[in-house]
């Protein structure tokens, strides 16, 4: 850290190599905020998700979970996702000329065919969804992929002057070439054009990190998204082999959340696949450096420097169902549940241990007087042998398990004031309404949905404009074609160079 209260890297740095290494730190003390400080409480929430054990269970009673964390999650999944991707555009393109507004209603159905069927986007919107709700936070990237695209053309009989118009265009290039005779040809064009494809990822909470101070995404002086790549992706990126071999470092490991996410999915590590399919950290980092938003990308677990180039904008949006003012995360569906998972999770063990008690008393005999292993054969029907009379017997505990359901329908009050969700409002549950008064289902239905628009308009701020805004540049860069589309029932040609990117 530098002098007084602001961080080393906010001051300016004249020399290229500690600016190097003042970035190198900055990165550094930014994965370890978040995999040394926020990464055990996420892997408790994905556990407490997955329901498995909390670690209070005792042996010889009743080891039952309640999964009220994922409960509370999907039931919110449902509303949110009709909401975000039914009939109605969530975002819309303004123009700003009026005639452009044909333009702009065919950007924002192109923007969105993009997005939901270039990238599946309903499935992108359930992962940010469901990271928000239970990590705080849901992160989404995009961008544009370069490649180069190749069509042969074959052509018969052509002239010189024909050659020569051909062999003259951008891009174009004869590949074989057959003399017929007669100053006469038969040829085979190669045209080579770059081609844009646009992306858009949901980036792992544990992979997306951010100075400490942070008060919100556009306030954060650095922000990054951290990944494990192979060589070949790596020399897909740009990277060289030789940058690899002296900065790639050891293999990397994966994160916290990534070995917690492979347990309770069951999955496990894989084997070692070669030398070529080794794993190195490699970040893309967006700072603020002099004065200046660069793109810093970085390699191994020393975070070298091997790019720093300046950039206009950061391609993250991030989301939180619960934002807190002037920070970085807000609440979560974890926060607001966990003590009622452990609670009711205790209270349903008291009720299954009261059952077992009262349907498998303990048995009480006479030392020596009886067959102990009869004693503990539990068939029904099986005899017990006994020397003398009235030398086994069973000590019968009445069930008082029903005492523990008022304190459950208690929880679950409690529970639906923090979800918003009244039990049956969110289902449409007939057993649940039909005995409710006309006012108090209507009342039931709006607050539940009130819950489900306050965060669907959370998620439509957070994520889908600033996201829409960074797809349109995308959509209009000249790399990326034009081509047809069916919008709206109809297959419409679609020319988005011609756009103004700045709608």
């Amino acid at each position: 850290m530098g002098t007084g209260n602001h961080p080393e890297y906010m001051r300016p740095q004249e020399d290229a190599d500690d600016v190097n290494a003042v970035i190198a730190s900055a990165v550094k003390d930014a994965v370890a905020y978040i995999e040394d400080e926020l990464a055990p409480e996420r892997v408790k929430a994905t556990d407490m998700y997955h329901g498995k054990p909390l670690g209070n269970e005792v042996e010889g009673r009743s080891q039952a979970q309640m999964t009220e964390v994922r409960d509370g999650i999907t039931g919110q999944l449902p509303g949110l996702i009709r909401l975000l991707h039914g009939p109605e555009h969530v975002v819309e393109y303004v123009p700003k000329r009026g005639d452009q507004v044909e333009q702009a209603e065919q950007a924002t159905d192109y923007a969105r065919f993009v997005f939901e069927e270039d990238n599946q986007g309903l499935l992108i919107t359930h992962a940010v969804l469901k990271d928000g709700l239970l990590k705080k936070i849901g992160v989404v990237k995009w961008g544009m992929d370069e490649r180069e695209e190749r069509h042969v053309t074959k052509y018969d009989y052509l002239t010189r002057e024909d050659l020569m118009l051909l062999s003259a265009e951008e891009g174009a290039e004869i590949t074989a070439m057959d003399e017929m005779g007669a100053g006469r040809w038969n040829v085979e064009i190669t045209r080579t054009e770059p081609v844009g494809e646009i992306w858009v990822r949901a980036v792992p909470p544990d992979d997306f990190f951010w100075n400490r101070e942070a008060r919100s995404l556009d306030e954060a002086i650095l922000v990054g998204h951290r990944e494990r790549l192979t060589k070949s992706d790596l020399m897909g990126l740009g990277v060289t082999e030789a940058q690899i071999e002296e900065f790639g470092g050891a293999i990397s490991q994966p994160t916290t959340e990534e070995v917690a996410r492979r347990q309770n999915l069951g999955s496990g590590e894989d084997p070692e696949m070669g030398a070529d399919n080794r794993r190195y950290v490699y970040c893309e980092v967006y700072m603020r450096v002099q004065g200046q938003m660069r793109k810093i990308c970085t390699l191994g677990e020393s975070y070298h420097v091997i790019k720093n180039v300046p950039c206009d904008s950061r391609p993250f949006a991030i989301f939180s169902p619960d934002p807190e003012p002037h920070a970085m995360l807000g609440g979560s569906w974890y926060d607001r549940l966990k003590d009622t998972q452990k609670i009711n999770s205790q209270l349903l063990r008291g009720f299954l241990d009261s059952l077992s008690v009262s349907l498998f008393p303990r048995p009480i005999y006479v030392d020596g007087q009886a067959s102990v292993a009869d004693i503990m054969n539990n068939a029904i029907g099986a005899p017990v042998r006994e020397r003398l009379p009235n030398m086994v017997r069973w000590d019968n505990v009445p069930f008082t398990g029903e005492k523990i359901l008022p304190a459950l329908s208690m929880m679950r009050e409690l529970i639906e004031r923090r979800t918003g969700s009244k039990d049956g409002a969110m289902s449409l549950d007939m057993d649940a309404l039909q005995s409710t008064g006309k006012q108090a289902v209507e009342a039931a239905i709006t607050a539940a949905q009130s819950v489900s628009e306050l965060i669907a308009r959370f998620y439509a701020e957070q994520v889908m404009k600033p996201l829409f805004r960074g797809l349109l540049p995308l959509i209009a860069n000249p790399k990326s074609k034009g081509r047809i589309v069916r919008l709206r029932g109809k297959y419409v040609p679609m020319s988005p160079a011609t756009w103004d990117a700045s709608m």
